[in-house]
């Protein structure tokens, strides 16, 4: 009995013993997969962080980039998502459509982006919608106004282009536009002169006919309207072939009538005049007056005429131009001039011309403005133009003309001028050397007033050294920023220093358990 006691004594302190040891080998793999763990942890935050950081730096300097292009593109860019709302705009955008991007963004672009037809100023169709089911490329119509924010109209050119992601998914739409007011204006007066050439081709091309026609037959077979008529009474004796035409009557209606009968003239005083200066000079070229035609038309004419004695009468040989399209030429082309002298006003520009041999200034009315006047001065000279320039900038300006007049060179120069009123004005003068139809050389070009645009680049230059204050603001947080770091680092450290301890706390408790174990009976 003893023996099987001793033997069961030992069977049992001997499973005690594995079973502690069996404690001790698991205590110490847990405590190292625990630190492997702990370690893997911490690698795989570090790179995690490392990758993270590269990413939004990569990130910050992709969206800089991105946000500097679309600022500086000299076009109107308005970005949308796929609901047809304003993301992004630039500068050219915002002036264009008076909307800024704070006020404008998260706005349906029909709201900011307001277009009409030019001609039937019907709404106009913004192609965003049909980009984003086609997911091709489309451009608005010709002839598309674009109403800003203050009620302001300018035509633009546009087009709209899908916006997509690197799995060629639409994210949105682009709308790109530009100010073509200048372009509209350039082929205006390019219509105009082409216009105007094709009426002095026709009418050069007329005058070649009238001459051939001439050499036939002076009387009948003329274009214009020709009449004799005796001077005493004004009683018509013939007419031509082109007096009927013009006026409508036949000429049994007017052979052996006068003027007053069958009521050719607009005005009876213009006869009255035309008659005086014809008895007193033998004859008149080129009187401008008004007649009427059979059907009451109402025709502007130049009549030319001489006095001469048939029969031992006075009479008189008229011939008439129609001037009735001329008049409407000058009327279009004084518009035109109207309008283009108005263009230049707005925008503070002027033209000037410069006869190089007889010191003669050519100007246009706001030149003189220019350097405060209020009114054209009746003279003008280079002499004049010297004085206004700030003694600071004379000998530039000199150098510069006198180096474009010997060389040929185009001229431009930027300088300030002491303008009437004592204030100092930025104006840009731009030209070139030209030589007229009689072989004069002359300096030709425009000035404009810069003053704005010189004051908007000082605040400019302010805000950009405003903008390299915040930088190095901004460098000494961030420097704050990596010293924080730092201290986080340290203390991490002192973290991992601190677990480790706790770590081997449990460790120390299993051994000095292991060591009871081994002393109990």
């Amino acid at each position: 009995m003893d023996a099987e006691e001793r033997w069961l004594l030992s069977q049992r302190l001997a499973l005690q013993q594995t079973s502690r040891e069996n404690l001790v080998q698991l205590g110490f793999f847990a405590a190292a997969t625990l630190g492997l763990l702990l370690l893997t942890t911490l690698v795989l935050i570090r790179r995690q962080l490392q990758v993270t950081r590269r990413s939004q730096l990569a990130l910050a300097a992709s969206e800089e980039s991105y946000a500097t292009t679309i600022w500086s593109i000299g076009d109107g860019v308005v970005a949308t998502d796929t609901q047809a709302r304003i993301t992004r705009m630039n500068r050219v955008a915002e002036q264009l459509t008076g909307w800024t991007l704070r006020e404008a963004q998260g706005r349906p672009i029909e709201e900011v982006f307001h277009i009409i037809h030019e001609k039937t100023r019907a709404r106009a169709i913004i192609p965003v919608d049909e980009v984003l089911v086609t997911g091709e490329v489309r451009e608005i119509a010709n002839h598309t106004l674009l109403i800003s924010r203050q009620g302001s109209e300018c035509p633009i050119a546009d087009s709209a282009a899908p916006i997509r992601d690197a799995a060629n998914n639409i994210r949105g739409v682009v709308l790109v536009f530009r100010d073509v007011t200048r372009e509209h204006h350039a082929e205006h007066l390019i219509r105009e002169q082409n216009e105007l050439l094709e009426q002095h081709v026709q009418a050069r091309t007329q005058q070649l006919h009238e001459s051939e026609v001439r050499y036939k037959t002076v009387f009948m077979t003329s274009p214009d309207p020709i009449s004799l008529a005796r001077l005493s009474e004004g009683l018509y004796l013939d007419i031509n072939d082109g007096f009927c035409s013009t006026f409508g009557w036949n000429r049994d209606e007017v052979i052996g009538k006068t003027g007053s009968d069958i009521a050719i003239w607009k005005n009876a005083a213009d006869r009255v005049e035309f008659i005086q200066l014809v008895t007193e000079r033998g004859g008149s070229e080129n009187f401008e007056a008004e007649f009427a035609t059979k059907s009451g038309k109402v025709v502007a004419c130049l009549l030319s005429a001489k006095l001469i004695t048939i029969q031992g009468q006075s009479c008189l040989l008229s011939v008439v131009r129609d001037i009735t399209d001329r008049k409407r030429t000058e009327m279009a082309l004084r518009q035109s001039e109207d309008r283009l002298n108005f263009a230049m006003e707005r925008s503070q520009m002027a033209t000037w011309d410069i006869d190089l041999e007889r010191g003669v200034v050519q100007r246009s009315d706001g030149h003189d403005q220019i350097f405060g006047y209020t009114q054209k001065l009746w003279m003008w000279s280079h002499a004049v133009f010297l004085e206004h320039v700030l003694p600071q900038d004379r000998g530039m300006v000199e150098e510069k003309f006198r180096t474009a007049i010997e060389t040929g060179l185009d001229l431009s120069v930027e300088c300030r001028i002491q303008a009437v009123n004592d204030t100092v004005r930025w104006i840009w003068t731009c030209g070139g050397r030209r030589i007229d139809a009689e072989g004069r050389c002359h300096m030709a070009g425009i000035i404009q007033d810069i003053t704005k645009r010189k004051h908007a680049e000082e605040e400019l230059g302010r805000y950009r050294d405003h903008l390299q204050e915040l930088v190095v603001a901004r460098t000494q947080e961030l420097d704050e920023a990596r010293k924080t770091a730092e201290m986080a680092s340290k203390a991490k450290s002192q973290f991992l220093a601190n677990m480790s301890h706790e770590i081997r706390t449990p460790l120390g408790a299993i051994s000095g358990m292991s060591r009871l174990v081994r002393r109990e009976p």
